[in-house]
């Protein structure tokens, strides 16, 4: 096996497509996943992953020599000083290269040397799932919906306008 150089940088605008696609078609043959229809799925789950972008900390491992050339990405972030991790990510042909363990272990600013402090995860995969014991990480989905509606931001503040009684 021969050696990958990897870089991991936060993630920038050009990187949200491949986090999109990527997580959605990777989750979708999950056990939890697996029996959604495709469309409730799809949309729903868009909404969701948009929202944890958007709180989280967004990570990308890439070529560091082709910071383009992406072989995963993971998101998470800290709560009450506890680390929570989203999703991680890595393409097929890297994934025997620790690059998972790599993110996985910025995401939660373990430092090297220490032991894995105790972690959620939100979203199980067969990885995460084998992975949990070796760090210490709890599989808990609900810490994903936190704040979490089916109505975009948009139509949450037009439904609250509609809903405010205006005082006389």
């Amino acid at each position: 096996m021969s050696k990958v150089r990897v870089q991991i940088r936060e993630a920038n605008s050009e990187d949200i497509s491949f986090i999109f696609s990527s997580w959605l078609k990777s989750f979708k043959t999950s056990k939890f996943a697996k029996s959604i229809g495709s469309n409730l799925y799809y949309s729903g789950h868009h909404i969701l992953i948009e929202n944890l972008l958007k709180r989280s900390k967004v990570l990308v491992a890439c070529n560091s020599t082709d910071v383009g050339q992406i072989y995963g990405f993971g998101v998470g972030e800290m709560r009450d000083n506890v680390p929570i991790v989203h999703f991680i990510y890595v393409k097929h042909k890297f994934r025997k290269f620790k690059i998972g363990t790599a993110l996985f272990e910025d995401l939660i600013n373990k430092e090297e040397g220490e032991d894995y402090p105790a972690s959620f995860f939100t979203h199980l995969t067969k990885s995460s799932d084998a992975s949990c014991h070796l760090y210490n990480a709890i599989y808990y989905p609900h810490l994903a919906f936190e704040g979490f509606t089916l109505k975009k931001e948009e139509e949450n503040a037009e439904q609250e306008r509609v809903e405010t009684p205006v005082s006389e």
